[in-house]
């Protein structure tokens, strides 16, 4: 994958590593269509797409034009494309290429990302090194810091606006229980913190991209510890209110509503 990115000339920030059981399909070409992006393409790579179902298949190859134009989509399967009439008329269109299994034992990415989100931070600081370890670039890391913080402001900018549940589901295309975690998640971070958290994010990766900051694994891990820390007890935090479900945050704060910058994983 690093070989294909260099070949593209991709920013780190224009390359995306998903899960497919974590990845719905509007999420996928969201991602697609999304501008601005400093690369001619974004590199989108899909882990365990054998269990994409048949539908998120067929959206792809109706949306193959939009696709082709914007992005490099990569489906990492363990096994032979599955014998299903989707999959067969993918054949007809994307390039199949077999791969060693050794690329197998990397560490997985969103288990650090969940270290993270659980604040767990020898678990955090140890997968950022294993990360670094596997061949991982700093500002491909940094850009999926920003992927998981992104999806924190865009789910407490819609509890803020008081968005049903099942709006949420529609808007964002995810799942209920991954609505249900990352409203967990929200547990103790308010939107003041995660916003400054972005902000520094792409500060990092100005600096870093102008040659200002040499020790870039280190602001990473202050980043990491941060996001881990509670947020100031001066700030008001997600809380719940009366009428929601105790996992279910409420946002307190005055923020005004923006766009949210790029969305990388």
């Amino acid at each position: 994958m690093r070989q294909l990115a260099q070949q593209l000339r991709l920013d780190p920030l224009d390359m995306h590593r998903l899960s497919a059981a974590e990845t719905s399909t509007p999420d996928l070409l969201s991602l697609i269509r999304q501008h601005p992006m400093k690369s001619a393409l974004r590199l989108i790579v899909i882990d365990d797409a054998h269990r994409l179902d048949g539908a998120s298949l067929e959206t792809l190859a109706q949306q193959r034009g939009v696709v082709q134009q914007a992005a490099c989509v990569v489906l990492m399967v363990e096994s032979d494309l599955e014998d299903t009439p989707a999959w067969q008329a993918m054949r007809a269109y994307a390039v199949v290429e077999e791969f060693s299994g050794s690329a197998s034992s990397a560490p997985d990415h969103f288990a650090w990302l969940n270290a993270i989100a659980r604040r767990d931070i020898p678990s955090a600081l140890q997968g950022l090194r294993e990360q670094r370890a596997s061949g991982k670039e700093e500002l491909e890391l940094l850009g999926l810091i920003v992927w998981q913080v992104q999806r924190w402001l865009t789910l407490a900018h819609l509890l803020k606006a008081g968005t049903p549940r099942q709006e949420i589901e529609t808007i964002t295309g995810w799942k209920p229980w991954q609505i249900q975690r990352l409203s967990e998640e929200l547990q103790g971070r308010t939107v003041v913190s995660l916003q400054r958290a972005l902000e520094a994010c792409w500060r990092l990766d100005v600096q870093a991209k102008r040659g200002r900051l040499p020790a870039l694994t280190t602001a990473l891990e202050q980043v990491v510890v941060g996001l881990c820390l509670p947020a100031p007890a001066t700030t008001s935090r997600f809380a719940s209110s009366s009428g929601r479900s105790p996992a279910t945050p409420s946002c307190d704060e005055s923020v005004p509503s923006r766009r949210l910058g790029r969305t990388a994983a």
